[in-house]
């Protein structure tokens, strides 16, 4: 198998969300309580696979690819901001008739599934950031002359693809992927909008942080959950989510980077779906 045949390996069905965009998502399991898998930049819900399937029986799980991103809806009067995808988020919930859910959010993911929280506490059953920086942190450069140059050069499908040939395997500890693997990564990054790219990077280096009492209400169970060799989001900006959800329990795997729901599935899903076996 190759590699675009991999990215596209599963079937996917489609939420047209009522003014807004068509989000392509996988779901498992029958019945239970729904758990939805929220993933991070310039990916797709193809980056649960090693996971997804793991989920235990009583849950039913939902994948989907964020607007601009994997296979779902792109046009040229869309934004990308991260209100743009929280707001996505709960009408995606609305449209599988989701009144509540635990929300699983890897690096933008958790961005997202943060800001979610401070949006609709009521709707969050539980919450788990993977490899995520507290969004009581400021962004680490502010639009730095590498990130602008970064905006600028994203552009056709060959330069975006080149762009993420550079930088797909910081999101790694090499040791423990393939070079196919790396491949099918860049491939599936490349297939994001170019704008979806260029406005949710933007977004992430200028979006406001957010304070302990925007958190005030939540009081759910939360896990923190991270790479020993991630520099992606080191743990040193991972640690100060306690300040805002100070219920919340950290975990950190060693022997890998920002992407442990590949590099090691086993110990992740024990991890996350124990957390929710015993805290829900």
């Amino acid at each position: 198998m190759d590699v675009m045949q991999m990215v596209h390996q599963y079937s996917v069905e489609e939420a047209d969300l009522p003014g807004g965009p068509i989000l392509a998502y996988r779901a498992r399991g029958d019945e239970g309580l729904p758990v939805i898998f929220i993933h991070g930049y310039s990916m797709a819900l193809d980056c649960w696979d090693r996971v997804f399937d793991r989920l235990p029986a009583g849950y039913r799980g939902y994948a989907y690819d964020l607007r601009g991103f994997g296979r779902s809806g792109r046009a040229q009067t869309y934004t990308y901001t991260l209100e743009d995808h929280v707001q996505d988020l709960f009408r995606f919930m609305d449209a599988m008739a989701i009144g509540q859910a635990v929300l699983i959010g890897h690096s933008l993911g958790a961005n997202i599934a943060q800001m979610a929280v401070t949006f609709g506490p009521q709707r969050v059953r539980a919450l788990v950031i993977a490899n995520g920086r507290s969004r009581s942190l400021p962004a680490p450069d502010p639009i730095a002359a590498r990130v602008e140059q970064r905006l600028k050069d994203y552009g056709s499908r060959e330069q975006n693809r080149k762009i993420f040939a550079r930088r797909t395997p910081d999101y790694f500890d090499r040791r423990n992927v393939t070079a196919d693997e790396i491949d099918r990564f860049v491939e599936i990054a490349a297939e994001a909008d170019t704008e979806a790219l260029r406005q949710t990077l933007q977004a992430l280096y200028t979006c406001p942080v957010i304070g302990q009492a925007e958190f005030a209400d939540y009081k759910s169970p939360v896990l923190v959950i991270s790479g020993e060799a991630d520099n992606v989001t080191p743990f040193a900006t991972v640690l100060p989510i306690r300040d805002l959800l100070p219920q919340a329990e950290f975990v950190m795997l060693p022997g890998c980077g920002h992407s442990p729901i590949w590099e090691k599935p086993d110990e992740w899903s024990k991890v996350v779906y124990d957390f929710l076996d015993r805290s829900i």
